[in-house]
């Protein structure tokens, strides 16, 4: 098939389907046509017919005994240019096209036929009303002219099918659409009474004010109409004034508005209400309306109020107290401190990055993966709160000990959306137990040092270096030195960080033990000094270490 053709006879499909005629059930107004087209024209067949893509289907037939047949036979087929004359076949025997046809071969044995086609105002065929006979035989001018008025009518009953079909579909979707409404209507209406939410509209230049039954009945108003200035009258100063104000503009220039503001009903209830409004203009663009809603929002205000009051006395809290107080947005990352950061750490509140970090990379680097391992674990479990010690840096570049304690906020779903806490400069506490820890080791390693002494199985030089490595090695000194004092003169004075006992007590002579010596070198000198020569030994403190 050319393409020119292919593409009108996908157009005469489209229209064909746009009637929703085929395999639909018989209708009186179509087989009367049928009927009236056999008797006009004196022959015992006649159909309604129309041709698919690959059938024709009989809407109405008299005579004929089947309800289709393959297109590739169809006589009718050959009328679909779009013509409106009729086609006329006398003797189809003699037909060069119709002669071979299996209609015309066997039965129904067709020798006579004659249609006048269906075609749509915009030139589509869509079928014919048809009349055939099995003798062959001539039509006369008047049963022509007969048949082609029946074809009229045909067309006009499918265009007043069509378009009753078209009502019917109208007609149901507004029905839908109706029982929408009146589904969204009541939703809204729930909604509004949920939300105690209602509309309002104020006719121009009357300025009558009609309001929705939601808001008689939200706000104690009697009745469903009244004026502006009765309404501008329940709200409190300074609210009225800027209400009054927001309204002029939007009748005069069209300026929508949504304002919040304290009202007193006629029953001295306070209420906190939002307010809308906006101009609705006619087609020439005048402002003939101006329509808007109420909302009652005092719950929401008091909330609202309540968390004011309560982040004024958090921030209150927090500057009373001397701790780093802490307030971190787990969902954004942002953190805030108190000035107690600046207090204890130095760090100008201003100077902070915005984010976490302005805590995280304070960690000192020996404590920060196991701190920030605790804190993640807590975050991501379910515990409420976490706690840690640890080193934090200071602005000059020192560290302080911190003991840290947070507090988890969750979501109704346990997920830690909020982390607050607290930081407590713990440095002298925590560096006094470390110095306490550390005197108590070096108190249990002296009572060794005595145990291994007062055994007597050591020569005294090792002792006294034994003394002198112990006192090194506590101190932290670079040099040390032992005196062991007794029955000297009474201006010497004994060494007060090693104390001798047992036999050593009767000792009547003094020696001298220094660190990295010999023995045999008993001469006092300070090893953190060069070795002096013979006969110039400088003198050297009465100390057990020397560490200058």
């Amino acid at each position: 098939m050319p393409p020119a053709q292919a593409t009108a006879e996908a157009a005469r499909l489209q229209a064909l389907q746009s009637y929703a005629i085929l395999d639909t059930p018989a209708e009186d107004s179509f087989d009367q046509l049928a009927t009236l087209a056999a008797r006009v024209c004196q022959c015992p067949m006649a159909v309604v017919n129309f041709v698919d893509s690959d059938r024709q289907w009989f809407k109405a037939a008299v005579g004929v005994p089947f309800k289709e047949t393959e297109r590739a036979i169809a006589f009718c087929a050959h009328a679909l240019s779009g013509s409106r004359e009729p086609l006329v076949i006398n003797d189809t025997r003699e037909h060069p096209v119709f002669a071979h046809n299996p209609l015309v071969t066997q039965y129904p044995h067709v020798r006579f036929y004659a249609c006048v086609p269906l075609v749509t105002p915009e030139g589509l065929a869509l079928g014919t009303l048809a009349v055939l006979d099995s003798i062959p035989r001539h039509i006369k001018a008047e049963q022509l002219e007969g048949l082609r008025i029946l074809a009229e009518q045909a067309m006009v009953q499918l265009e007043l099918r069509r378009q009753k079909q078209v009502l019917a579909d109208l007609v149901q979707q507004r029905d839908q659409m109706h029982a929408e409404l009146v589904v969204q209507s009541e939703t809204l209406r729930v909604a509004g009474q949920v939300a105690r939410i209602g509309g309002w509209i104020v006719e121009l230049p009357s300025l009558q004010l009609n309001w929705s039954q939601e808001i008689a009945v939200a706000f104690g108003i009697t009745g469903r109409m009244g004026s502006v200035e009765q309404i501008l009258g329940l709200y409190l100063p300074p609210h009225r004034q800027a209400m009054q104000t927001a309204f002029e503009n939007c009748i005069r220039h069209g300026t929508p508005f949504d304002l919040e503001a304290e009202l007193v009903t006629p029953g001295s209830q306070h209420f906190w209400v939002r307010t809308t409004g906006q101009a609705v203009r006619d087609g020439e663009g005048c402002i003939v309306q101006v329509q808007g809603a109420f909302q009652d929002i005092s719950a929401q205000h008091q909330a609202q109020q309540a968390r004011r009051e309560s982040e004024e006395r958090f921030h209150l809290v927090s500057r009373a107290t001397a701790d780093a107080v802490w307030d971190w947005n787990l969902h954004t990352d942002a953190m805030w401190w108190n000035e107690g950061m600046q207090t204890l750490f130095g760090e100008p509140l201003d100077q902070l990055p915005s984010d976490s970090t302005s805590w995280t990379l304070r960690l000192h680097p020996d404590d920060s993966d196991a701190v920030l391992q605790g804190i993640h674990a807590a975050i991501d479990g379910t515990a409420n709160h976490w706690s840690d010690e640890y080193r934090f840096r200071r602005r000059d570049g020192s560290y302080a000990w911190v003991l840290d304690r947070g507090f988890l906020i969750r979501d109704l779903q346990g997920k830690a959306v909020r982390m607050v806490g607290g930081m407590t400069d713990i440095s002298a506490q925590k560096l006094a137990d470390l110095d306490a820890q550390r005197d108590a080791q070096n108190h249990a390693e002296l009572l060794q040092v005595q145990q291994r002494i007062s055994s007597l199985d050591m020569p005294l030089p090792e002792v006294l270096q034994l003394v002198a490595d112990t006192v090194l090695r506590q101190t932290a000194a670079r040099g040390a030195m032992v005196e062991l004092l007794q029955g000297g003169p009474s201006w010497w004075r004994r060494p007060r960080p090693v104390t001798m006992c047992g036999p050593w007590a009767t000792c009547w002579r003094w020696t001298r033990a220094c660190c990295g010596l010999p023995s045999a070198e008993a001469r006092p000198w300070c090893v953190t000094t060069p070795r002096p020569r013979a006969g110039t030994w400088p003198p050297c403190p009465t100390a057990t270490a020397c560490g200058q």
